[in-house]
């Protein structure tokens, strides 16, 4: 992409695994760019900013339509933005422009973008912090001070060595799944007694299939995932069954509607219906699921 390119080209920008960063205006910055990805552009200003958040949120707020800012994050070390994207292009215009307008502004409000932007001391000896940011589940980087960089090291191998130790607790996650999921499918039921196959409701599934495996204790990796979605398929496929056999007053009942061919027919295409809403729920529930899993 041309304008990505002269991006790069302009601020002298290096790159690691899709991710651009350097400096603008003396502040740090980085920025992912990838059409592919659900947030598809977003950036970071790192800068420590102490107690001024609020004076900070004024300023995008005021100026977040102008700039194209779809939304943003404020905390102590720095400002992430996301991009509007009806196209790539104006989107990687509206990132330089935020990123140009931000730093210029920070530089106008005093802020040192030459200092540690955890603790804001001088930056003698720097690191660099590659952590994870879960909003975009994508590394992003930032230099900070020897002494930041070795506390957060020791944080967070202190919570690695918790975690090892943690119980799995799968089967008592699977149980919370199922019936959070169960909760939902009774939704599930509710709304298609009157006619209707929410994608909603599918979404509250999974959600309460997630939420039930966190409350008891499931341990929260890869096998979370793989636990709710397939608690949450199979709550969608029981729950429609149940449904029919609601609907048609009895299990013969629902097996004598099956025999019959349009029966059969319109029983299928609700069941797919409902399992492409299933799949859009679970997918949606992934990606909030993502934002607290051990990584």
């Amino acid at each position: 992409m041309k304008e990505l390119d002269q991006l790069i080209e302009k601020y002298n920008l290096q790159t690691q695994n899709k991710i651009y960063f350097g400096t603008i205006n003396n502040y740090q910055i980085c920025f992912k760019v990838d059409a592919f990805s659900a947030l598809s552009c977003v950036g970071q200003i790192s800068c420590f900013l102490d107690n001024r958040i609020g004076e900070i949120n004024s300023l995008l707020k005021d100026n977040a339509k102008e700039l194209g800012i779809l939304n943003y994050k404020i905390s102590h070390d720095g400002i992430f933005i996301v991009m509007k994207t009806f196209t790539m292009k104006g989107a990687v215009k509206n990132l330089e422009k935020s990123l140009d307008f931000i730093t210029n502004k920070l530089f106008e409000l005093g802020f040192d973008g030459s200092k540690c932007p955890k603790c804001g001391k001088e930056l003698v000896n720097t690191k660099e912090l590659c952590y994870l940011n879960p909003l975009i589940n994508t590394n992003f980087s930032m230099h900070v001070c020897e002494d930041c960089y070795n506390h957060i090291l020791d944080e967070e191998n202190k919570k690695e060595e918790a975690y090892k130790k943690m119980p799995n607790n799968y089967l008592k996650g699977t149980l919370g799944a199922f019936v959070g999921a169960l909760l939902g499918g009774m939704v599930w039921i509710i709304v298609g007694l009157f006619g209707y196959v929410a994608a909603m409701v599918a979404f509250l599934i999974s959600f309460l299939g997630s939420y039930g495996y966190d409350l008891m204790k499931g341990k929260k990796n890869k096998i979370k995932l793989l636990i709710v979605s397939i608690v949450s398929i199979f709550v969608i496929i029981l729950s429609t069954l149940i449904l029919y056999i609601i609907v048609c007053g009895s299990f013969n009942g629902f097996v004598n509607f099956l025999a019959t061919s349009d029966g059969l027919k319109e029983f299928l295409l609700n069941l797919l219906l409902a399992l492409v809403f299933g799949a859009l729920g679970i997918t949606w529930s992934i990606l909030q699921m993502k934002k607290d899993m051990h990584k």
